[in-house]
């Protein structure tokens, strides 16, 4: 599934690949031995994975930080853009839909979910992302404005 979608958006893929790149932040550590220090410490390994392109890993290495502690919206943001890279588009939206839920207000998470829609050829509710996060940032639309015109310009 990965080596078709080189061969057809081999620039959307590699605007992901740049963005998958800036992952979010780590979100602090807790207390030694501590849920939220072992959550960060599987979440940072996901991301190290994760650059590296070993995304089986980095996939493993997400869910185990999401066993420990399911409230960090970083986290599931992050193991849907790998769900984005190998072609797993059913379970980036599962997870970019999480991150919404936890914190509604990341345009980051609005526009990547858009893009799933997209690449699952989910027209309708690409749509509708774009235009709600017309709203809530133009930026951001037009970015994922953009990436949708890329792999349509790619397929041609």
């Amino acid at each position: 599934m990965i080596s078709r979608i080189l061969i057809f958006f081999p620039k959307l893929l590699l605007s992901l690949l740049i963005l998958m790149s800036l992952t979010t932040p780590s979100f602090g550590e807790g207390p030694k031995g501590s849920k939220v220090e072992k959550a960060t410490s599987l979440f940072e390994k996901g991301n190290m994975l994760s650059q590296k392109k070993d995304f089986k890993n980095a996939i493993f290495a997400y869910q185990e930080s999401i066993k420990i502690d399911p409230s960090l919206a970083s986290v599931h943001y992050n193991l849907a853009n790998v769900y984005v890279a190998v072609g797993n588009f059913e379970g980036a939206i599962a997870e970019y839909k999480k991150a919404i839920k936890l914190n509604p207000k990341m345009s980051d998470f609005h526009r990547n979910l858009g893009f799933a829609y997209a690449l699952s050829k989910d027209g309708d509710n690409a749509k509708k992302k774009y235009e709600e996060l017309k709203k809530m940032d133009p930026v951001q639309a037009e970015v994922l404005f953009q990436w949708i015109q890329q792999g349509k310009e790619a397929k041609k």
